[in-house]
Protein backbone atom coordinates (compact mmCIF):
# COMPACT_ATOMS: atom_id res chain seq x y z
CA UNK A 1 0.00 0.00 0.00
CA UNK A 2 2.94 2.30 0.52
CA UNK A 3 3.49 2.45 -3.25
CA UNK A 4 -0.14 3.07 -4.28
CA UNK A 5 0.26 6.86 -4.39
CA UNK A 6 3.39 6.74 -6.55
CA UNK A 7 1.92 4.13 -8.91
CA UNK A 8 -1.45 5.87 -9.31
CA UNK A 9 0.27 9.20 -9.99
CA UNK A 10 2.55 7.64 -12.62
CA UNK A 11 -0.25 5.74 -14.40
CA UNK A 12 -2.51 8.78 -14.45
CA UNK A 13 0.27 11.04 -15.73
CA UNK A 14 0.94 8.63 -18.61
CA UNK A 15 -2.73 8.44 -19.57
CA UNK A 16 -3.37 12.18 -19.29
CA UNK A 17 -0.52 12.81 -21.69
CA UNK A 18 -1.89 10.44 -24.32
CA UNK A 19 0.49 7.63 -23.51
CA UNK A 20 0.05 4.16 -22.15
CA UNK A 21 1.49 2.41 -19.16
CA UNK A 22 2.47 -1.23 -18.79
CA UNK A 23 2.03 -2.45 -15.22
CA UNK A 24 3.72 -5.77 -14.64
CA UNK A 25 5.14 -7.99 -11.93
CA UNK A 26 6.91 -11.34 -11.94
CA UNK A 27 3.87 -13.44 -12.96
CA UNK A 28 1.43 -10.65 -13.80
CA UNK A 29 -1.22 -12.01 -11.49
CA UNK A 30 -0.95 -10.49 -8.01
CA UNK A 31 1.00 -7.27 -7.54
CA UNK A 32 0.15 -5.76 -10.95
CA UNK A 33 -3.56 -6.54 -10.57
CA UNK A 34 -3.51 -4.91 -7.13
CA UNK A 35 -1.90 -1.74 -8.49
CA UNK A 36 -4.42 -1.48 -11.35
CA UNK A 37 -7.31 -2.13 -8.93
CA UNK A 38 -6.09 0.71 -6.68
CA UNK A 39 -5.95 3.00 -9.74
CA UNK A 40 -9.52 2.10 -10.76
CA UNK A 41 -10.70 2.62 -7.19
CA UNK A 42 -9.25 6.13 -7.02
CA UNK A 43 -9.79 7.46 -10.53
CA UNK A 44 -13.10 5.77 -11.37
CA UNK A 45 -14.57 5.51 -7.87
CA UNK A 46 -15.27 1.78 -7.84
CA UNK A 47 -15.04 -0.67 -4.94
CA UNK A 48 -12.15 -3.14 -4.84
CA UNK A 49 -14.43 -6.07 -5.75
CA UNK A 50 -15.69 -4.28 -8.87
CA UNK A 51 -12.16 -3.31 -9.88
CA UNK A 52 -10.95 -6.92 -9.63
CA UNK A 53 -14.06 -8.14 -11.44
CA UNK A 54 -13.29 -5.83 -14.34
CA UNK A 55 -9.58 -6.67 -14.43
CA UNK A 56 -10.40 -10.39 -14.50
CA UNK A 57 -12.46 -9.91 -17.68
CA UNK A 58 -9.34 -8.63 -19.40
CA UNK A 59 -6.58 -10.68 -17.77
CA UNK A 60 -7.69 -14.21 -17.02
CA UNK A 61 -5.13 -15.25 -14.44
CA UNK A 62 -5.21 -12.52 -11.81
CA UNK A 63 -4.82 -13.85 -8.28
CA UNK A 64 -3.99 -11.10 -5.79
CA UNK A 65 -2.56 -12.69 -2.67
CA UNK A 66 -4.43 -12.44 0.62
CA UNK A 67 -2.23 -9.59 1.86
CA UNK A 68 -2.88 -7.50 -1.26
CA UNK A 69 -6.63 -8.19 -1.06
CA UNK A 70 -6.60 -6.92 2.53
CA UNK A 71 -4.70 -3.80 1.41
CA UNK A 72 -7.30 -3.10 -1.28
CA UNK A 73 -10.13 -3.69 1.17
CA UNK A 74 -8.56 -1.31 3.69
CA UNK A 75 -7.50 1.31 1.13
CA UNK A 76 -9.28 4.47 2.20
CA UNK A 77 -9.78 3.34 5.78
CA UNK A 78 -7.74 3.79 8.94
CA UNK A 79 -4.29 5.35 8.64
CA UNK A 80 -4.40 5.24 4.81
CA UNK A 81 -7.60 7.31 4.68
CA UNK A 82 -5.70 10.57 4.20
CA UNK A 83 -3.69 9.17 1.28
CA UNK A 84 -6.84 7.79 -0.36
CA UNK A 85 -8.71 11.09 0.11
CA UNK A 86 -5.78 13.05 -1.30
CA UNK A 87 -5.62 10.81 -4.37
CA UNK A 88 -9.39 10.83 -5.02
CA UNK A 89 -9.51 14.62 -4.67
CA UNK A 90 -6.58 14.97 -7.04
CA UNK A 91 -7.42 12.29 -9.63
CA UNK A 92 -10.99 11.13 -9.04
CA UNK A 93 -13.38 11.71 -11.94
CA UNK A 94 -10.69 13.57 -13.84
CA UNK A 95 -10.52 13.15 -17.59
CA UNK A 96 -7.91 10.89 -19.09
CA UNK A 97 -7.33 9.92 -22.69
CA UNK A 98 -9.00 6.57 -22.02
CA UNK A 99 -11.51 7.64 -19.37
CA UNK A 100 -14.64 7.06 -21.43
CA UNK A 101 -13.32 3.76 -22.77
CA UNK A 102 -12.53 2.49 -19.26
CA UNK A 103 -15.98 3.48 -18.01
CA UNK A 104 -17.63 1.73 -20.98
CA UNK A 105 -15.54 -1.38 -20.46
CA UNK A 106 -16.33 -1.48 -16.75
CA UNK A 107 -20.04 -1.10 -17.46
CA UNK A 108 -19.80 -3.86 -20.06
CA UNK A 109 -18.04 -6.29 -17.71
CA UNK A 110 -20.55 -5.53 -14.99
CA UNK A 111 -23.44 -6.21 -17.38
CA UNK A 112 -21.82 -9.51 -18.38
CA UNK A 113 -21.85 -10.52 -14.72
CA UNK A 114 -25.32 -12.01 -14.36
CA UNK A 115 -26.58 -13.71 -11.23
CA UNK A 116 -27.74 -16.62 -13.39
CA UNK A 117 -24.10 -17.20 -14.34
CA UNK A 118 -22.86 -17.54 -10.79
CA UNK A 119 -22.17 -20.87 -9.19
CA UNK A 120 -23.57 -21.91 -5.83
CA UNK A 121 -20.97 -24.62 -5.31
CA UNK A 122 -17.32 -24.37 -4.33
CA UNK A 123 -14.21 -24.70 -6.46
CA UNK A 124 -13.74 -28.17 -7.92
CA UNK A 125 -17.40 -29.16 -7.60
CA UNK A 126 -19.96 -29.10 -10.37
CA UNK A 127 -18.78 -28.28 -13.87
CA UNK A 128 -15.46 -30.13 -13.71
CA UNK A 129 -13.59 -29.84 -16.98
CA UNK A 130 -15.81 -27.19 -18.58
CA UNK A 131 -14.80 -24.20 -16.50
CA UNK A 132 -11.73 -23.33 -14.48
CA UNK A 133 -11.89 -22.07 -10.92
CA UNK A 134 -9.55 -20.21 -8.70
CA UNK A 135 -10.41 -18.94 -5.26
CA UNK A 136 -8.73 -16.11 -3.44
CA UNK A 137 -9.70 -14.08 -0.41
CA UNK A 138 -13.27 -15.40 -0.32
CA UNK A 139 -13.82 -14.69 -4.01
CA UNK A 140 -14.16 -17.52 -6.50
CA UNK A 141 -13.86 -16.74 -10.19
CA UNK A 142 -15.31 -19.02 -12.86
CA UNK A 143 -13.61 -18.64 -16.22
CA UNK A 144 -15.60 -19.32 -19.37
CA UNK A 145 -14.64 -18.75 -22.97
CA UNK A 146 -17.12 -16.97 -25.21
CA UNK A 147 -17.47 -13.58 -26.80
CA UNK A 148 -18.01 -10.62 -24.52
CA UNK A 149 -20.39 -7.75 -25.11
CA UNK A 150 -19.12 -7.24 -28.68
CA UNK A 151 -19.73 -3.50 -28.54
CA UNK A 152 -17.71 -1.46 -31.04
CA UNK A 153 -14.96 0.66 -29.57
CA UNK A 154 -13.81 -1.78 -26.90
CA UNK A 155 -10.29 -3.15 -26.92
CA UNK A 156 -10.09 -6.65 -28.39
CA UNK A 157 -8.97 -8.03 -25.02
CA UNK A 158 -12.30 -6.96 -23.49
CA UNK A 159 -14.23 -8.89 -26.13
CA UNK A 160 -12.23 -12.11 -26.11
CA UNK A 161 -13.39 -13.69 -22.88
CA UNK A 162 -15.80 -13.19 -20.06
CA UNK A 163 -15.46 -14.37 -16.53
CA UNK A 164 -18.21 -14.91 -14.05
CA UNK A 165 -17.91 -14.42 -10.35
CA UNK A 166 -19.03 -16.90 -7.72
CA UNK A 167 -20.37 -14.46 -5.19
CA UNK A 168 -19.57 -14.82 -1.50
CA UNK A 169 -22.72 -15.27 0.57
CA UNK A 170 -24.57 -11.99 0.94
CA UNK A 171 -22.52 -9.99 -1.56
CA UNK A 172 -24.05 -8.68 -4.77
CA UNK A 173 -22.24 -6.25 -7.10
CA UNK A 174 -23.73 -2.77 -7.21
CA UNK A 175 -24.77 -3.17 -10.86
CA UNK A 176 -26.97 -6.18 -10.02
CA UNK A 177 -28.81 -4.64 -7.06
Amino acid sequence: MKHFQECITFIHYCLLNGGSCLVHCLQGSSRSATVIASYLMVVHGVKWQEALCHISTIRANIKPNTGFLKQLENFGKGPEKEVYQFLTERYGNSPSSDGDLVKKAMTCSCKNLQLSNTASHGPGAGHAGTVAYHANGGLCFVKTYHSGCGTEGFPASSRLRSRFLCLPAGWTPKCLR
